[in-house]
């Protein structure tokens, strides 16, 4: 599982299973997945929330969903067979056509779900599996999402 680095301050969930980008990055390019066939991507942890209020954070850049959209196509290529699944709050791609035709594609086979900013996503560690759970933004459907090492 990929996330960017606020995720185990803002869950409180601890797990050598939850990477950094920049971790996640590193396992990517030296094309050691250890066994890794299912990565979910939670965004925006932190970095869009202003201790409380649900309104986007105008300083957002956008990188970290750049870099989550390059992840996500390399570990297609790497492993074609693996299950992604990005968890999101609203893709900042600043309207850059490369990265809009990117997300465009990744969603070919990834799934792509928006979570209501108000109710981050809870990841609860069990052994060597995660679960995730979140409410989807515009069903409102609580959707979970479930990884383990060799699935």
């Amino acid at each position: 599982m990929a996330q960017d680095p606020n995720v185990a301050i803002a869950t409180k969930a601890v797990s050598p299973r939850i990477f950094t980008q920049e971790q996640f990055e590193e396992i990517l390019e030296n094309g050691k997945l250890d066994g890794i066939k299912r990565v979910g991507f939670i965004q925006c942890s932190g970095q869009r929330h202003d201790g409380g209020i649900t309104s986007d954070f105008p300083n957002c850049s956008g990188i970290c969903c750049k870099i989550t959209l390059k992840q996500a196509k390399l570990m297609r290529q790497l492993e074609p067979g693996a299950s992604i699944y990005i968890m999101q709050r609203g893709m900042n791609l600043s309207g850059d056509v490369e990265n809009e035709a990117l997300f465009q594609e990744v969603q070919r086979y990834a799934g792509v779900a928006r979570y209501d900013p108000s109710e981050y996503p809870t990841i609860k560690v069990a052994g060597d599996e995660l679960y995730v759970s979140f409410k989807e933004r515009n069903s409102s459907e609580q959707l979970d999402w479930r990884s383990t090492r060799s699935s």
